[in-house]
């Protein structure tokens, strides 16, 4: 009985920093390639002219902006003869969703639209490659570059080695979501809404009051001390204030870049620290309206 061993390759997109520290568990290692090397893959599993490969790797920020690397998953699977070519397929399948789940923890947990360009699985017939298996996202990746610290590493893994997706409480799971869309969507303005729905989700529990509560809930949530609470109030009250103009009046030019990322990572920060909580969006309102700035939230 002959053993045939399958190789899986997926190159990153907006990855930069100390992504070969990172641990997605078995059997998923991240390598640093040269952009020629990964090229050359490429090229070889997609049967595509030089110019439409470089394209698609810089148009979806799959190389570092001086055009010398970028970062991988590798893995490998084995099959023998007698396995079943539909069961290996499933193997692949659950494999390549094991993988999406971690990238998925690692966008929650650090800034950043961290995505594959695509799944390739691929074996060896002798020295030539043969192509098995391959699936790539539709649309262009959003940039949103993750710059990963080598000190970020060892709260990052245990992050991926602990946390499960999806959340256990559905409003965290609907914030989230929505969060995941903000990510997807080219529009600067679908991304703002979608992020706004985040917000909403995590803080409101009545139709009145809209601005205050969301701007004060945020701040007493993720505010360090009562001046970094009123900096963060003052903050997601102006976002606030363009959401209600954009939704009122179509206005799509009053928002900007700074705004999205801004709103962003309050919303990222906010998912974490709720979740971190475990609480339900009722308790969450009654601790949030009890506590003043500064205070602790347990």
């Amino acid at each position: 009985m002959s053993t045939v061993t399958h190789h899986f390759f997926a190159p990153l997109c907006n990855a930069r920093g100390s992504f070969i520290g990172i641990d997605l568990g078995s059997p998923f290692r991240i390598e640093k390639w040269s952009a020629a090397k990964i090229r050359r893959l490429l090229k070889e599993l997609d049967d595509l002219p030089d110019y439409e490969i470089d394209f698609r790797l810089e148009h979806n920020h799959c190389i570092n902006d001086n055009q010398r690397y970028g970062f991988v998953v590798l893995a490998e699977e084995q099959s023998t003869d007698s396995d079943e070519w539909v069961s290996v397929h499933i193997r692949f399948h659950n494999i390549e969703q094991l993988m999406e789940q971690k990238l998925t923890l690692l966008r929650l947990f650090h800034d950043g639209n961290v995505r594959v360009l695509g799944n390739y699985w691929y074996s060896f017939e002798g020295k030539r490659i043969e192509l098995e298996s391959a699936g790539n996202p539709t649309g262009s990746i959003l940039k949103n570059t993750c710059y990963l610290r080598r000190n970020r590493l060892g709260a990052l893994n245990a992050f991926l080695a602990r946390k499960k997706l999806p959340f256990a409480k559905s409003f965290l799971q609907l914030a989230f979501e929505s969060y995941e869309e903000s990510q997807k969507v080219q529009s600067l303005h679908l991304q703002f809404l979608s992020l706004m729905i985040s917000l909403e989700s995590l803080f409101n529990v009545s139709a009145q009051d809209l601005r205050y509560r969301i701007s004060r809930g945020v701040a007493v949530l993720l505010g360090r001390d009562i001046e970094h609470c009123e900096v963060i109030m003052k903050s997601l009250k102006n976002l606030y204030d363009k959401r209600s103009q954009l939704v009122h009046t179509g206005k799509i030019d009053c928002i900007g870049h700074y705004d999205v990322e801004m709103l962003r990572i309050y919303v990222r920060k906010a998912i974490l620290a709720v979740d971190e909580l475990k609480i339900e969006k009722e308790g969450l309102a009654r601790k949030l309206n009890a506590a003043g700035f500064g205070a602790s939230i347990t």
